[in-house]
């Protein structure tokens, strides 16, 4: 399975530059806008170019995304949250994380100064705010300052968690900014874009393609069916497909480019990523038909693009053993200009 970044490039020169965010953009921090997988709503973190992200992560089932971004300059760390909750309040967005996350401080550290209010961001989004100072003695003593905020919709909570322990004197100031400038829409649609920009920190930066796969199939499922739209379909069904392929889910890896291939016969990765499938699972009569099926289609890639050597291809090597298969990948080499 070729394990490369063209095609995640290719796919974020299809969108708009102002999109280009993450991996692509890592010398430019810019908002990115958070969603689930599934459901409405979106949190866009940070409001402060001084934040920059640093990991990801898809937690509680598939159903929370979490970014974390570092102010390298004041020490401060922002956790930015979405996730589903039915009640449709900022305060039962709190007490669904609140509770059992200080009774599990409180069992190894010290909680003082705890406050709690209800504000609003200068957008007019009600917040649910508390802070308070984590301490620890001994050889590890430490002073932690913590602020979370939370905005609700009807089905979605929006949470930020800022924390700095460097010099917590000054956090007040610089915390209230970011709170204070907190972008939370519950009822929001999130759009194929959206999920495309997540997939592409999950696939580029974290190799978790598990999440990835996980964004990429929602990008694909909301991407409107036209023309315009072509290669931006061929591009995340291509990233899909490798996505579920490199985790083990080659059943769905598969089933994604047969499902393309019917609205889109032409385009020559689909079958190439069939014939690595078919690689990995020992069937070399079906991935000899496969990549006939994609050089008889070379010409047919997206601008810039080409078909790989398929005896460079460690899902294709995994059947060399079958020595006139290997004959016929070794001929197919021949034909490449590179």
């Amino acid at each position: 399975m070729r394990l490369q970044n063209f095609a995640v490039l290719q796919l974020f020169a299809l969108l708009a530059p102002s999109l280009l965010v993450g991996p692509m953009r890592a010398q430019q921090p810019a908002p990115i806008n958070l969603v689930m997988t599934d459901g409405e709503g979106r949190l866009v973190a940070p409001f402060s170019p001084a934040f920059a992200p640093t990991s990801y992560r898809l937690e509680d089932g598939g159903y929370r995304t979490t970014f974390i971004f570092v102010d390298h300059r004041n020490d401060i760390t922002l956790e930015a949250s979405i996730y589903p909750n039915d009640d449709g309040t900022p305060e039962a967005c709190r007490d669904m994380v609140l509770p059992n996350l200080i009774k599990d401080l409180r069992s190894h550290t010290v909680i003082s100064h705890q406050a709690e209010t209800t504000r609003q961001a200068a957008n007019g989004v009600t917040l649910a705010v508390t802070s308070f100072l984590v301490s620890t003695g001994g050889l590890t003593a430490m002073n932690q300052q913590n602020v979370f905020a939370f905005a609700a919709g009807p089905h979605t909570c929006g949470e930020l968690h800022l924390t700095q322990s460097s010099d917590v004197s000054t956090s007040a100031t610089l915390f209230d900014a970011e709170i204070n400038h907190m972008r939370f829409d519950g009822d929001y649609e999130p759009t194929s874009q959206d999920y495309t920009i997540l997939g592409g920190y999950f696939y580029d930066t974290t190799r978790d393609y598990r999440a990835a796969a996980a964004f990429y199939r929602r990008a694909l499922d909301t991407l409107p069916t036209s023309p315009d739209t072509r290669n931006t379909r061929r591009s995340l069904t291509d990233q899909l497909s490798m996505s579920y392929a490199i985790y083990g889910d080659v059943k769905d890896s598969y089933d994604v480019n047969e499902q393309a291939i019917t609205l889109d016969p032409t385009y020559p990765y689909y079958y190439y990523n069939l014939a690595c499938v078919d690689a990995e699972l020992h069937n070399p009569l079906d991935a000899r038909r496969h990549l006939e099926a994609a050089f008889a289609r070379r010409t047919n890639v997206l601008p810039g693009e080409q078909l790989p050597d398929p005896a460079h291809d460690t899902s294709l090597q995994k059947i060399a053993y079958d020595k006139q298969f290997w004959k016929f990948v070794e001929s197919l080499s021949h034909t490449l200009p590179y």
